[in-house]
């Protein structure tokens, strides 16, 4: 069992630094890469850290999307929005983090590059085409997530089924919360 522990660890070392050294990669990319050979090994499930791969990256971009919000925000629903969003985002970041580390499953350091263009597209939105740029973009994340979530309910992993189980409701709540705030700006408009 010690010498699988320090070959899986060999192994995530010598990928980490291999694709680390690399061009700059997407950062999902090269968790993916990493978790495709510790699968074919297997040390890890593929499925679930194709899972946990796309709720950490989505869940990092939620926080970055957050901390736009309460720069750039022109309301305070905005604004608060954008914190609520940093501070759930966290915890569950925080969760995530502990799930994959029992399961050996690497997590992306950073956003994928297609959520990093995204996440661009919002930071050069200033005043009202910012908030509404926001509210767009959270509505769509959030209606995705509410699917991920609801299909990693039935994710063969206890740890993973809990973790959405446990946090589906929070992800249902940021849903109501932004369709009130997109609701509340078309009618001030």
């Amino acid at each position: 069992m010690k010498s699988i522990v320090f070959n899986s660890a060999i192994l995530v070392l010598v990928y980490s630094g291999f694709y680390s050294s690399a061009q700059q990669t997407d950062p999902v990319e090269s968790a993916t890469a990493v978790n495709k050979s510790m699968a074919e090994e297997n040390f890890i499930d593929e499925d679930v850290a194709e899972i946990l791969v796309n709720f950490a990256d989505a869940r990092m971009m939620g926080s970055w999307e957050g901390k736009l919000a309460q720069q750039k925000g022109t309301t305070s629903s905005i604004r608060t929005y954008g914190l609520l969003m940093v501070t759930d985002q966290a915890t569950l970041l925080e969760e995530l983090n502990k799930i994959a580390a029992k399961l050996r499953i690497t997590l992306p350091s950073g956003i994928s590059k297609k959520k990093e263009s995204g996440r661009e597209a919002l930071a050069s939105k200033i005043g009202k085409d910012f908030d509404e740029k926001f509210i767009k973009m959270m509505v769509i994340d959030h209606e995705r997530d509410v699917k991920l979530f609801q299909k990693a309910i039935e994710c063969k992993d206890r740890d993973v089924r809990a973790f959405a189980q446990l946090y589906l409701p929070m992800i249902q709540s940021h849903l109501e919360k932004i369709n009130a705030i997109k609701k509340e700006s078309k009618s001030g408009s």
